[in-house]
């Protein structure tokens, strides 16, 4: 029984595995919307003991995940060469234009035709969503820089 009680107060003080940082293992169903609406279904940490046999987001039923969305200029910003950046974010769609989502192998990509500080329209680099987003508690929210 006293061992009983210490797995139980050990269990209940351990935190639960954070999911930040995990964006491709734990969302899917990426899809852009409005110019920089970023939508998936990510993984609700609540649910995350439950379904942790799984290994891929795409292998979790529907009931651990959670639609989620996040606005990208609160991420997202542009350098002087006219690339796509994580950061502070700003007005991205300002000096950027035919903004676009791709889904690959490496990760959710975004791209973009954007204006360099000299006024020249330029592609950018495809930025990884993965490098800048995380999923907390099954909502997208920014993490770069942690």
């Amino acid at each position: 029984m006293k061992k009983l009680l210490i797995t139980a107060c050990l269990a209940a003080a351990l935190p639960m595995p954070s999911l930040a940082g995990n964006l491709e293992q734990t969302c899917t169903a990426f899809d852009l919307h409005d110019g920089l609406v970023l939508e998936a279904f990510c993984l609700d940490e609540k649910k995350f003991q439950r379904f942790r046999r799984y290994r891929t987001a795409e292998s979790y039923p529907i009931r651990a995940m959670r639609r989620t969305s996040i606005h990208l200029d609160h991420c997202v910003g542009e350098d002087a060469f006219g690339n796509l950046v994580f950061g502070e974010g700003g007005d991205v769609t300002s000096r950027c234009h035919s903004i676009g989502f791709n889904d690959t192998r490496q990760g959710p990509m975004l791209y973009a035709t954007c204006r360099d500080d000299a006024g020249r329209e330029v592609d950018s680099i495809p930025l990884n969503l993965a490098d800048g987003l995380s999923n907390l508690g099954g909502q997208l929210v920014c993490s770069f820089g942690n």
